[in-house]
């Protein structure tokens, strides 16, 4: 039995044992590994192997954390300086020839620092929580957090073809385990009001429905039993509104209107009534902070790719790879890991009550996406198909020529539709609920040439309209789809041009290259407004390129220009 020389080279490990029928197999604490090689020549060789990886490198996105956030300075204890010669200021001072002699330097101007009780308790004051109120967050690594992992799937057939090609079929799944992911530990909550029975979400989901349909807080909201029993009894009337109901949509504002939730609980925590918290503490979210985020293992991905490789060698001047990958990435939230949600607003899981919540696309998902290279001799010249007996001078000027190019092509990365309202956490902007037809959401690139206006959606104007209309802002504790919209597509192509000069026979040449980035100077262009609150107006426009290194995220294409636009380049070189 003969196997091919890749698989001879997994077989030369000195733990692999033999199969019947020319199989053989590899095997670690961790990963298994399978080769079958049906017979020499043109028959198919199959491959599969599984594995479990443990990242361990996740410390440096936590020590990367640790140093952004922390209570570094909450020390209890006063550090002296290791300087044995320093007993104080006024000494030091007179060791200074520069500074003259007789200075002197009060005491009083740098008093010992304060001693910080053991634990260090933020934002409570007389035993009173009061960081909601402020707005105020806090960051936490969880003492439970974990090395995450991943399942590692892989299962293959090549096959050799005629004309030096090797043709490669794969499948790959990596299933991603306890990932690192931020979650909001004092997220809103509902609450119940017994008297009534009606939860805190419904009062909120009535007054956001009332305020949609046109009511006023001044013109009266029909009065909410939470609202009515939970907060200060006869508060909205003393401060001249019909109702509690219509006081606290007064107090919340544009709140209310986009459902809003969790930044109208941190704004009524901030109000008062008579010297008290219109708010009791703790209802509906923590009083000691407006966010209370871990970083936790709370994570799950699934990623399965069937990946299509052909190979040919070089033969009559032609050498190319061509690679094909559909593919799709899910998660429940995609923050790289040392990042950090709090200076994003987003990225956190939706709520802890269910992970699979906003389960949905990764924000790195690419469907489809084609990368290749490919290297040709020209077929012109002395000793070539074409002016095969060309003299000297000819050859000079029509022999030695190649073009290279690297094409490449991806579908459109995944988008959020937001709503500028938050749910769960105050940290986390939530996404629009989407209730029209998905064909509304198909990505078409457009000019309105009477406005100059780029738009995503087809239609222009009217196709952004009907879009825009298809979504509305959250009601109560209702969640958006998560990453509904995949943006625009990116093709990029490098191209190049060489010629080789003999000089002295084949020890000294001069080689000639154009190169070319971006030769159809086709634009990359960046997903369009997608906030149904914010970017209303402009919603479905899109208003920039991705430039720069940026351009060539998920398409393996090469950008090296600023702007993105075509770029060529040219050069002469002594090769000896």
């Amino acid at each position: 039995m003969t196997y091919p020389k890749w698989a001879m080279e997994k077989l030369e490990n000195k733990e692999r044992f033999p199969f019947s029928h020319g199989t053989a197999a590899t095997m670690s604490m961790n990963r298994f590994e399978i080769f079958v090689a049906l017979q020499p020549g043109t028959r198919p060789v199959f491959n599969g192997s599984a594995a479990i990886v443990y990242d361990r490198t996740v410390i440096n996105a936590i020590n990367f954390l640790q140093d952004q956030i922390s209570y570094l300075f909450e020390n209890s204890q006063i550090n002296e300086s290791p300087n044995a010669n320093i007993t104080s200021v006024d000494t030091t001072l007179a060791t200074i020839a520069r500074l003259g002699s007789g200075l002197s330097y009060s005491s009083t101007l740098n008093p010992p620092p304060a001693s910080v009780a053991v634990p260090y308790t933020p934002f409570v004051s007389g035993g009173v929580p009061n960081g909601a109120a402020q707005g105020q967050t806090n960051f936490i690594i969880s003492q439970n957090l974990k090395d995450p992992y991943s399942i590692s799937l892989n299962a293959g057939v090549q096959q050799e073809l005629p004309g030096h090609v090797i043709l490669k079929l794969n499948y790959v799944g990596r299933l991603g385990r306890r990932l690192l992911a931020d979650a909001d530990a004092g997220q809103a909550l509902d609450y119940l009001d017994t008297s009534s029975g009606q939860q805190m979400s419904a009062a909120f989901a009535a007054v956001t429905r009332q305020l949609r349909a046109g009511g006023t807080p001044q013109n009266g909201l029909a009065a909410q039993p939470w609202f009515e029993n939970i907060l200060p009894a006869g508060a909205g009337v003393a401060n001249g509104f019909a109702n509690n109901t219509s006081w606290v949509a007064s107090l919340i504002g544009q709140l209310g209107n986009r459902g809003d939730l969790a930044d109208a609980l941190v704004n009524l925590a901030g109000q008062t009534y008579n010297g008290n918290p219109i708010l009791p503490l703790n209802v509906g979210l923590t009083s000691q902070f407006a966010a209370n985020v871990y970083l936790t293992n709370q994570g799950s991905s699934n990623y399965h790719g069937l990946l299509l490789t052909i190979n040919k060698n070089l033969s009559q001047g032609l050498r190319f790879d061509f690679n094909y990958t559909w593919s799709h990435s899910i998660d429940n939230a995609s923050l790289s890991a040392n990042n950090n949600s709090l200076f994003s607003n987003t990225g956190l899981i939706c709520t802890l009550l269910n992970l699979r919540t906003c389960r949905g696309s990764s924000d790195f998902d690419v469907r489809q996406e084609i990368s290749s290279n490919f290297t040709y001799d020209l077929p012109v010249g002395r000793g070539k198909q074409f002016l095969g007996t060309a003299p000297r001078w000819l050859n000079e000027a029509v022999g030695g020529w190649s073009l290279s190019g690297l094409p490449s092509y991806r579908t459109g990365l995944a988008n959020n539709v937001f709503a500028d309202a938050f749910l769960a956490s105050a940290d986390n902007s939530s996404y629009a609920i989407f209730n029209g037809n998905k064909n509304d959401l198909k990505t078409k690139i457009n000019i309105d040439r009477s406005t100059n206006t780029v738009y995503g959606f087809a239609g222009g104007a009217a196709g952004a309209t009907k879009a825009l209309n298809d979504f509305t802002g959250p009601v109560g504790f209702e969640y958006g789809q998560r990453n509904l919209f995949n943006g625009p597509g990116a093709f990029y192509f490098d191209a190049g041009l060489a010629k080789t000069f003999p000089i002295v026979g084949d020890k000294v040449n001069l080689l000639f290259r154009a190169d070319a980035f971006n030769v159809f100077n086709h634009p990359v262009f960046q997903a369009p407004n997608l906030n149904i609150v914010t970017n209303a107006s402009p919603f479905g426009q899109i208003t920039g390129q991705i430039t720069g290194s940026s351009a060539a995220q998920g398409g393996g294409g090469i950008a090296t220009t600023v702007d993105g636009s075509r770029v060529a380049q040219f050069s002469l070189r002594l090769e000896f």
